[in-house]
């Protein structure tokens, strides 16, 4: 059953069971890394600037590291307070199952992160609203050169313009090896 199709509850489980199954970090993203800043820019340059918001949550967002995290509900938090909305913040508190965890917990293992953005065609930037989305390739990392392949996931951001940056709103999660939305 789909449960991405009802509103708020169904993003929110979208969120909660696709972040959960892809704990991620990469190295091509800073700790204390800054949403870039927007003006009143013309429509490539705004969508781009969103595009680079939605990376960057995505990194941090999946970015589980079994060494210092203690749950999976860190990495969303800290994505949602550096790049997203309060209310973002707000749902995804304590949102920290994650069927990876015990495997990364025995390897003292982080997830690597990969990005590339989604050039589908994407909707265009109305008023101060814009969806972004990226591919994230995760491989999960262990101290002693172990190492495994992740299912490979598509995150869709929706992002406000705030006065000085792109906050993301919403995000769903879709595994692209199975081609259904979690």
């Amino acid at each position: 059953m789909n449960h991405c199709s009802r509103p708020v509850r169904g993003v929110l489980a979208c969120v909660v069971a696709l972040l959960a199954a892809t704990a991620c970090t990469s190295p091509a993203t800073t700790e204390h890394e800054a949403p870039p800043t927007v003006a009143q820019a013309a429509p490539g340059q705004a969508r781009a600037a969103a595009a680079e918001v939605c990376r960057r949550f995505t990194t941090v967002a999946l970015g589980v590291d079994a060494t210092r995290d203690l749950s999976p509900a860190e990495a969303r938090q800290r994505a949602a307070h550096r790049y997203g909305t309060p209310a973002l913040a707000e749902q995804l508190a304590g949102h920290g199952h994650d069927p990876t965890w015990a495997l990364l917990v025995r390897h003292d293992a982080h997830i690597e992160v990969r990005t590339e953005p989604v050039s589908d065609d994407p909707p265009p930037v109305r008023g101060d609203s814009v969806g972004a989305a990226v591919t994230a390739t995760r491989t999960a990392l262990g101290p002693r050169g172990w190492t495994q392949r992740l299912p490979e996931v598509v995150v869709y951001c929706s992002l406000v313009r705030t006065s000085d940056t792109w906050r993301v709103t919403a995000v769903t999660v879709s595994d692209t090896t199975m081609g259904a939305q979690q």
